[in-house]
C-alpha cells in the first residue's frame, strides 16, 4: 500500500507501483509512471516543464505531454527535480539513488544502480549508464555519456563522454574504478584501464557504451578506443 502525505498533489494520470512513499509537499505532474517500492522524499518536483530557453515552455504551452518514467526500488531524496522531456523520455531506471537537492533535465537517462550525489546537476539528453555514481555537486553538459561503472569526482564538471570503469578527477589522467569492479563482483582481473582493455568482458562494456553514446558529444579518451 502506497503512502502518500496530505499534503503531495499527485495528477490523476500518474501510475504508482505498490508500496510508494511520495513525501510531504512534493508535485508530481502527468504522464508519470512511478514502479514498486520506490520513496519520493519531500519537496521533490517530477514533471515540470523542460527548462529552454529559446522555446520558453513556460509562455509557450504545448499541446503534448512526453513521458516521465521512475523504476522501482530508486530513492529520490528531497528538492530534487525531474523534468518532462522536450521529445522522447525522462527515465530513472530501477535500484537508482538519487540524493538532495539533484536536478535531471529533460530527456536525461539515469540507468540501473546509478548514485547521483547531492547537487549534481545532469543538463538535457545525459545519460548516466548502470552503476556509475556521479559526485557532489557534478554538472555535466548537454549529451555527455557517463560509461557504466565510472565515477566522477566531487565537484567536476563533464564536458565530454566518460569511458566505462573510468574514474574522472579533473587534472588528472583518467584512472580506474576499482571500487566498482568490488562492488558489481565484475569479472575483471586487471586494475588499470588500459590492463582493461586488453579483457574481453571491458571491450564489451566499451561496445555498449560507444552504442549508447549521443555522437554530438566527443569521446573524454582517444585511447578509450581502442
Amino acid at each position: 500500500m502506497s503512502r502518500i502525505h496530505p499534503t503531495a498533489l499527485i495528477h490523476p494520470s500518474v501510475e504508482l507501483g505498490r508500496n510508494v512513499h511520495v513525501g510531504a509537499y512534493s508535485v508530481i505532474h502527468e504522464n508519470v509512471t512511478i514502479g514498486d517500492d520506490t520513496y519520493i522524499a519531500s519537496h521533490v518536483s517530477i514533471g515540470e516543464e523542460a527548462e529552454h530557453s529559446s522555446d520558453k515552455y513556460e509562455l509557450h504551452p504545448r499541446g503534448v505531454c512526453p513521458p516521465i518514467r521512475i523504476g522501482a526500488n530508486v530513492v529520490v531524496r528531497e528538492f530534487t527535480t525531474v523534468n518532462r522531456p522536450i521529445k522522447d523520455l525522462t527515465l530513472i531506471e530501477d535500484n537508482v539513488y538519487v540524493m538532495a537537492r539533484v536536478h535531471v533535465a529533460h530527456d536525461c537517462r539515469v540507468e540501473h544502480g546509478a548514485v547521483l550525489s547531492n547537487n549534481a546537476i545532469l543538463a538535457g539528453w545525459t545519460r548516466v549508464m548502470r552503476g556509475a555514481t556521479v559526485g557532489i555537486c557534478v554538472a555535466t553538459h548537454q549529451f555527455t555519456t557517463v560509461g557504466q561503472f565510472a565515477m566522477i569526482a566531487a565537484n567536476a564538471t563533464v564536458v565530454k563522454d566518460v569511458p566505462p570503469l573510468a574514474k574522472f578527477i579533473p587534472g588528472k589522467e583518467l584512472g580506474m574504478n576499482v571500487h566498482a569492479v568490488h562492488k558489481w563482483n565484475l569479472p575483471l582481473l586487471s586494475e588499470t584501464l588500459s590492463g582493461a582493455r586488453e579483457e574481453p568482458f571491458y571491450r564489451q562494456l566499451l561496445d555498449e557504451w560507444e552504442a549508447a553514446r549521443d555522437k554530438r558529444r566527443p569521446v573524454y579518451s582517444e585511447a578509450a578506443k581502442t
